[in-house]
């Protein structure tokens, strides 16, 4: 699966692909509507000239690696701005009083950093890193803009919101990765509620939401991958993958994506 673990299910030569897509639903109760399969960066089609794909047809055998990628939503070819919203509440801290008798709980203010990694593709299957947009390098060529820390001290809740406008972005742009990394704790899970919510901004209603609670380990994580497809479709990717470090780490960040791309879409970093 796209965020490292792994799920096995008995091989069969005859196995149609949406087959075995009924075996993953049955395993991880992720609809069949919403999977991709992937294999050497080509995904998995149910069918082909009116006839349902075997496994066989991609030449997958026993013992074969196939990547599974949930994709959250489609961007309908007309739609040109959305917004990324990120929010959480403060993150808990436990102190122990008088020798483990007494355990204190309190909600810390500290910030989640969401930032937005651009990606193009060159030649030979090799990727690049064109630009990373965070609260410290808020806007990119008018495309995408960072809110910069929204707190509501009241509720003990913060939010990032990214907002892009599709037309705007180079032609060399094919990829964007959605992360959040930690200022001062060592890992995301104290967080509360992390959520993601991709909007219309034009008609500001929600196209997709997901709760962020189970894929937040460790100091940072990579929550979704925004890419355009062959067909020239933007879709949304849902990622779950964690790494070490925070918000001054983003080497451990890049090397994450590295492996995305190595490991879903076959490209390679390009030195």
């Amino acid at each position: 699966m796209v965020d490292g673990s792994q799920i096995r299910v008995p091989y069969q030569p005859d196995m149609e692909v949406f087959a075995l897509k009924q075996e993953i639903e049955d395993k991880t109760k992720i609809p069949i509507g919403i999977q991709k399969l992937i294999l050497n960066g080509k995904v998995l089609e149910n069918l082909a000239k009116h006839r349902r794909k075997r496994l066989s047809d991609f030449k997958i055998g026993p013992n074969s690696s196939v990547y599974l990628a949930k994709i959250l939503c489609e961007l309908p070819r007309a739609m040109d701005k959305i917004k990324f919203k990120i929010d959480w509440g403060y993150p808990e801290s436990k102190t122990t009083f008088f020798f483990n008798l007494f355990t204190w709980t309190t909600r810390k203010k500290d910030y989640l950093d969401a930032s937005c990694l651009l990606y193009s593709l060159g030649k030979g299957r090799t990727h690049e890193l064109e630009f990373t947009v965070n609260h410290k390098y808020p806007k990119y060529k008018d495309a995408i803009e960072h809110s910069g820390d929204v707190l509501d001290e009241g509720k003990k809740r913060g939010e990032h919101i990214l907002t892009l406008e599709l037309q705007k972005l180079p032609a060399c742009i094919t990829h964007l990765f959605f992360t959040l990394s930690s200022r001062i704790t060592d890992t995301l899970k104290n967080y509360k509620d992390p959520k993601l919510e991709v909007q219309d901004h034009v008609e500001d209603k929600p196209l997709t939401k997901t709760s962020l609670k189970y894929r937040m380990l460790l100091g940072s994580s990579v929550v979704v991958c925004l890419y355009l497809s062959e067909d020239k479709i933007w879709r949304v990717m849902d990622i779950r993958r964690s790494t070490n470090g925070k918000v001054s780490n983003y080497h451990a960040i890049e090397q994450m994506i590295d492996g995305i791309f190595k490991d879903v879409f076959c490209y390679t970093y390009s030195k």
